[in-house]
Parts: structure tokens; sequence; C-alpha cells
């Protein structure tokens, strides 16, 4: 089967991969946070689930799927109305993680999984230098023991994670290939810093273990 590119590492194919780890089966509900062009929406789709999408920036739609513009904070959808979200490479963009953690814990069912792909610090004693880099990118990049404090306290039980550090120099080479850049990651000038942290990319399964509400 022939993928359309997604902006995300890994591309659709992680996210196949996601979902067989989150043991979903059509026809879950699916919602993709940060789905740029819809592409892993469509092949949700064509799989039989229902799928649906969200992007800040509603730029590149397609007219034929259901994409809409809206914050990974603030999501059009009822509470407890989804049976998985899923979200690749746009937790570490988020203005407020915990905002949007939060908010996918209210839209996820009980027992809802959340699938996040991002990127991360292998090295984590050296986020002090990257995170000084502000207005970039690469100070979002995603501390595991930040991350599991994060989803503890939205409502999350982690049931799997696997390093799939192998999708980014695929990923940077499309860049570079496509753009002249890796700047799709992070602009090339702050890259000997961002080497201290030695960035990977993360699959995560996690499932939503409170209620409608979630206490708030």
């Amino acid at each position: 089967m022939a993928y359309e590119t997604a902006a995300a590492p890994g591309g659709v194919e992680l996210t196949e991969v996601a979902v067989a780890r989150a043991g979903l089966k059509p026809p879950s509900r699916i919602l993709d946070v940060g789905c740029g062009t819809g592409a892993a929406v469509r092949w949700l789709r064509g799989s039989g689930f229902r799928a649906f999408g969200v992007d800040r920036c509603g730029a590149g739609f397609g007219l034929d799927l259901p994409l809409v513009q809206a914050q990974a904070g603030h999501l059009p959808f009822a509470s407890a109305s989804l049976d998985a979200v899923l979200a690749a490479c746009s937790l570490s963009l988020a203005d407020s993680q915990d905002t949007a953690l939060a908010e996918w814990a209210r839209v996820l069912e009980p027992g809802g999984r959340l699938l996040v792909t991002d990127v991360y610090a292998r090295v984590p004693e050296a986020i002090g230098a990257v995170r000084a880099l502000s207005g970039t990118g690469a100070a979002r990049i995603i501390v595991c023991t930040e991350l599991e404090h994060r989803l503890a306290a939205a409502g999350f039980e982690i049931c799997l994670w696997e390093d799939h550090s192998d999708v980014l120099g695929p990923y940077v080479a499309r860049c570079i290939w496509e753009h002249g850049s890796a700047g799709g990651l992070w602009p090339c000038s702050v890259a000997p810093v961002v080497r201290q942290v030695r960035p990977g990319y993360f699959l995560l399964v996690a499932r939503a273990q409170r209620g409608e509400g979630h206490g708030r």
C-alpha cells in the first residue's frame, strides 16, 4: 500500500505500528491531534476506523476528510466521546502540555487509549542548554520523567513505551531533500546545542483511567 507523506517522523507507517500496539480495532473512534493535511486520518478511515483530525493551522486540509481547525488544548469534541487520541509529534508543540493532556483525557472514554510519538532527550541531564533556545522547536524536546508525571496528573497510565529513534535519520534526510534543510525539527543553527541531548524518538501508549470530567 502506498502511503501519503505525513509531516511527523515515521509517517503513516509509525501510526500503523502505534494503532497495532494499542490494540485498536475498527470501527474505533480516533482523533489525530496535529493532523497536518490528514495523511494519518486518510489511512485510518481507509482501514475502517472512524477517524477525525484537528490542527491549529487549517492550511492544506483535504475537502474529503473530516478535519477541523482547533488547538490541542481546546477540542471541539464532547467528553468521553472517543476511543483513542493520536498525537504524532504534536505534544511537544502544544502551548501547554499539561492543558493538552487534560483535554485529551476529557474527550477519551474511560479506558481509552492515548498514542503519542515525539522527540525526546536521550541525555536529559543536558536539557537545560536546549531549553535556553527559546523560540525554537528544540526547546520543547520532551524529557521522559517529566512526561510520566504529566501523564499521571492527567489521569493516564502508561501501557507501553518504545524507542523508534531510527525514524529520525530518514525524516531529516527527507527534509533536506525537499526543503534544503532539517528545519522541520529545529533550525540548523542550534544543532550543535541540540546534539548534547542526543535526540531520540519514542512511541507511547497510555490508558485513560478516569471517568468523564476527570474530577474537574
